[in-house]
């Protein structure tokens, strides 16, 4: 296996959210001394663990998180960054049943 590779991934879903991406979000996968790393910059999210397997779990965990942090975050409180990752995240994704 390569230490670093792109994995594609639609689905992002854990017992209580689905969410669908409007388009692919790709994964970059990268191997470190001890850990694996999941990552997407656009996003702005980053994961580790300790197989591939491990770190994509954590990537979607986090995406979960930020999606439904973003979601409830008013316009008006969010500041630049913030803002422009909750039009993002709701740009990007669809929650689905």
């Amino acid at each position: 296996m390569s230490d670093e590779f792109i994995i594609p991934r639609w689905l992002f879903a854990i017992t209580e959210c689905r969410l669908k991406a409007k388009k692919v979000i790709h994964i970059r996968l990268t191997r470190g001394t001890e850990l694996w790393f999941a990552e997407n910059d656009q996003l702005d999210v980053f994961a580790t663990g300790s197989t591939t397997q491990e770190a994509v779990e954590e990537f979607v965990l986090l995406i979960i998180h930020y999606f439904k942090h973003y979601k409830l975050l008013t316009s008006s409180n969010a500041l630049a960054e913030a803002l422009r990752l909750k039009q993002l995240y709701e740009s990007s994704f669809t929650e689905v049943t």
